[in-house]
Order: structure tokens, then sequence, then C-alpha cells
């Protein structure tokens, strides 16, 4: 609860109070300092669980530590984090094995991105989404959208982060017709509703490429258009 409201010290107390701390009340505070946007005490927490409490880790510790890392890009202490889980656990569970994902595609060591995510028993969107941007962020854009064609093969159906991810990729490629195409396709053919990030990609995309006629037809068409970054998109391209 406190967590929720990003009041860290009243997290300190509430958790000095508990009498015998168990492994949920050490996952939860892992998971407040997260919340805070602490993540190098949740990090330093996670050290002490392994290093010097004899307590049992399950799956949401491994995920809120990872993320703690993520957090403050701390890939050594990330990499250390995989090669305990390696050591330790035989089964991988999804929100582990996403978070692991992440972190790697994060760093840009897209190789071991790619690893894990090979051998997830169990895929879901969170999975897709995490190596696509991985790749997207790092220069790899075709590998990016090869990807999402897989995805696509796969059954799953993108969501707005995918789109935001997509247009993001076509942008630093400057794939002016696959951003657009992308954009139309994320009410016509997917049924949602397309936000201001959406639409601040294509505008910039469209301005880079000169193509301002067709900017200042999208601005009037949506009511987003007089957004101040998608306005200045658009003055910086003139």
């Amino acid at each position: 609860m406190y967590s929720k409201f990003s009041m860290k010290e009243e997290v300190d107390k509430a958790f000095k109070l508990i009498e015998k701390k168990d492994f949920i009340s050490w996952n939860t505070l892992i998971a407040a300092c997260s919340h805070c946007d602490d993540h190098g005490k949740g990090s330093s927490i996670f050290k002490e669980m392994t290093n010097g409490i004899s307590l049992w880790l399950d799956d949401f510790t491994y995920a809120s530590a990872l993320a703690a890392c993520a957090g403050i890009a701390f890939e050594r202490h990330g990499k250390q984090i995989h090669a305990h889980l390696i050591r330790t656990k035989l089964d991988g569970d999804v929100g582990v094995d996403n978070a692991l994902v992440n972190i790697h595609a994060k760093y840009g060591c897209n190789r071991y991105a790619q690893t894990v995510f090979n051998k997830m028993g169990c895929r879901n969107l969170v999975s897709w989404n995490s190596i696509i941007v991985g790749f997207g962020n790092h220069g790899h854009e075709a590998k990016a959208l090869e990807l999402f064609e897989q995805m696509k093969e796969h059954g799953l159906k993108p969501n707005s982060v995918t789109f935001i991810v997509l247009l993001t990729t076509c942008n630093r490629a400057g794939l002016v017709d696959k951003d657009q195409a992308y954009f139309n396709s994320i009410n016509e053919i997917y049924g949602i509703a397309p936000d201001v990030e959406h639409f601040s990609c294509l505008i910039d995309l469209l301005g880079q490429a000169g193509r301002l006629k067709e900017a200042v037809e999208y601005i009037e068409k949506f009511p987003f258009g007089n957004d101040p970054v998608v306005l200045m998109s658009l003055l910086s391209a003139c």
C-alpha cells in the first residue's frame, strides 16, 4: 500500500515491524522498491536474501530482482542472477524468462536475449514485445520487424506497446511507408485506438521524409493533432 503512494520511509518502517519475515515479506519489499523507483535498493535486498538470509527464492523473487537490475541498468548483477537461475532452477517460469529477455535486450545483449527467448517453453505477448524492442533499439530493425511477423504467425495479437515498438523501429530505420502502414493498421485491422505516442512517431518520420502535406492531413484528422510534441515535430520538420 505504501509503495503505491511512493512512501519509501513508511515502506521501511512497515517492513521492520514484521517480526517473522518470510520470503513473501522480502519479495514484497523488493517489488515495493521497484515501484518507488529505488531499483538500487531492490537489487541490494536480493543480494541480502541470497547471501545472508536462508530463504527459499521463488519465481517472483527472481522476476522482481531482474526488474530492479533493468531499472538501474546494472548489467553485471543481472547476469549474476541469470547464472544463479541456471544453477538452481530446472523449470522456467514465463515471468522470470520475460524478465531475462528484457534485461539482456535492454543492455543490447541480443544474442543472450534470443537464447533465453528460444528456450522458453511458453511465450506470451510480453515475451515477443521484449525481444522485438531489444533488436529494434540496437540497430537490428530488419530482425525486429521479422520477429513481429513471426509473432503474428504464432497467433498472437499485437497490443498498443507492440505498435509503439514497431513505429519507433521504423522511425530509426527511415521506413516511412512501413511506418505509415503499421499506424493505419492499429485501428483498421486490430481495433486498437492509437494514442499520442503512436501519432508522434508517425508525424516525426513523415516530417523527416519531407512529406509535410501528409503529416498535416493526419494532424487535421486525429483529435490529438494539437499535442505540443506532435506540433513541435512538424515545426522542426518545416
